[in-house]
């Protein structure tokens, strides 16, 4: 029997946040965190909270769009996690799963 997906919208939604602010620093755009705060509307620590998600590995990333993330991969857990930099950490990282490394399926 095939696995099956379970796509995440607001994790999604967040993730695509990220990339966006990510790339509005990057090239310039959004001189500054508080930059892109005011442009959406939102606080400066939320864009805190929210960039690291940026930065997920990007077989993390395409998972989580595809619906392939396991099932206590949240948001809620990823913006209270320490998320590792290193791609090789975040996937070994238990902090993200309650324990576990993260299986991707």
């Amino acid at each position: 029997m095939p696995a099956r997906h379970r796509e995440d919208q607001v994790l999604i939604r967040a993730l695509v946040k990220a990339h966006r602010w990510r790339m509005e620093l990057e090239s310039g755009n959004a001189p500054t965190v508080e930059a892109v705060a005011k442009s959406e509307g939102v606080t400066e620590r939320h864009v805190r909270q929210m960039l690291p998600l940026g930065f997920l590995a990007p077989d993390l990333s395409l998972a989580i769009v595809e619906g392939r993330q396991p099932p206590a991969l949240t948001l809620a857990g990823l913006l209270s996690a320490q998320v590792p930099i290193g791609w090789r950490e975040q996937r070994g990282a238990g902090s993200l799963r309650g324990g576990d490394s993260i299986q991707i399926v």
